[in-house]
């Protein structure tokens, strides 16, 4: 056990030093990302999301902006209060996001595989050098944050399945599922 648990976390260093590497530079700064965070910074300082970087392109705008899961902008804005506004700290909630997804989706394939050998490591290990998931983990876009919510559902589903406490991974499921929506 003790070398899986290494194993796991060299994978998750290999995986942050490959984020690390590019963090700022690969992809530049998407107008995207200018936006939710302009949003983020507008709930912090006028406690609703809305934005005036697109004034007259899409009606009420400036008043509302929902075309993003709303708990994601929250959380943002969450996070900006706490760690300040920036583009990098923008991008470091994404890559935590992603670490949570990865730690999941470890413990899924344990679950899916029924082992708790290295075997399970594999498919993590697959998605840490997949291309579009590592560059995916270095934007501050929605992406990731669906993804993490949706492989804790997931999980919560599978493991509900496979247990005595149906009803307490049932209620979790449906926490999980409507949360971010």
């Amino acid at each position: 056990m003790k070398s899986q648990s290494l194993l796991l976390i060299l994978i998750l260093l290999f995986f942050g030093l490959s984020i690390k590497s590019l963090f700022l530079k690969e992809p530049a700064v998407w107008p995207d990302e200018a936006i939710t965070a302009d949003i983020a910074k507008n709930i912090v300082e006028k406690g609703q999301p809305s934005t005036e970087l697109w004034q007259g392109l899409l009606k009420g705008v400036e008043k509302r902006a929902s075309f993003y899961p709303p708990i994601f902008f929250y959380i943002l804005a969450f996070w900006f209060k706490v760690n300040g506004l920036s583009i990098a700290n923008q991008r470091l909630l994404t890559f935590v996001f992603s670490l949570g997804f990865l730690l999941i989706f470890y413990r899924f394939c344990q679950l899916i595989l029924k082992s708790r050998s290295k075997i399970s490591l594999l498919p993590l290990f697959l998605l840490t050098i997949d291309f579009t998931f590592v560059k995916a983990s270095r934007i501050s876009h929605p992406e990731i944050f669906v993804l993490f919510w949706g492989i804790l559902a997931l999980y919560f589903f599978t493991k509900s399945a496979k247990t005595k406490k149906r009803n307490f991974f049932f209620l979790s499921l449906v926490f999980l599922l409507v949360l971010p929506f």
